[in-house]
């Protein structure tokens, strides 16, 4: 798998927090795992590879697909936000709001580098059994348009990123 070979104990233990003073937390590993180094492993910055200070969206290996990829995330969700603001309080309304989070957060991941293989192998199946829900459990009465034009993007995400997966990996 990528990236284990950054997994090798360090022969240190105990959390740096309880040591007492240690380096500024400037990282984002640095304060998502303060005692990732403590605790055995050491770590590179291969998939964040920015401090707090540094952070911005990386486009520099952005290729058409991904931007395809993205743009049908994003597509989803707002038909998923849309449809979501409608059925509220309903539990319908609560799942599709929740699933327009799970694509936006998708692509803020994949533009801050965040381990891409990992997100297109999880994004296959979680848009996938959103088509599988859909088809079970579709209540009527929206806009067939809305779903129609959903469905279509989600259909198109799930074959880039089986594309997009094949391909990095």
């Amino acid at each position: 798998m990528r990236g284990r070979e950054n997994l090798r104990p360090s022969g240190r233990r105990g959390c740096q927090s309880e040591r007492g003073p240690t380096k500024p937390k400037n990282t984002i590993e640095d304060i998502a795992f303060p005692c990732w180094e403590a605790n055995g492993f050491t770590h590179s910055s291969e998939y964040v590879g920015v401090t707090m200070s540094e952070a911005r969206f990386d486009t520099s290996s952005v290729t058409p697909l991904h931007w395809l990829a993205v743009a049908m995330a994003l597509l989803s969700a707002v038909v998923h936000l849309v449809l979501g603001l409608e059925f509220l309080p309903h539990w319908m309304g609560v799942s599709f709001v929740l699933s327009t989070g799970g694509f936006v957060g998708a692509v803020i991941l994949f533009f801050a580098n965040v381990r891409r293989p990992l997100l297109y192998l999880v994004g296959i199946p979680y848009t996938g059994s959103q088509i599988v829900f859909w088809l079970l459990v579709d209540p009527g009465g929206t806009d067939l348009a809305l779903e129609v034009i959903d469905k279509t993007a989600q259909v198109v995400l799930v074959i880039a990123l089986i594309v997009l997966y094949r391909r990095d990996t």
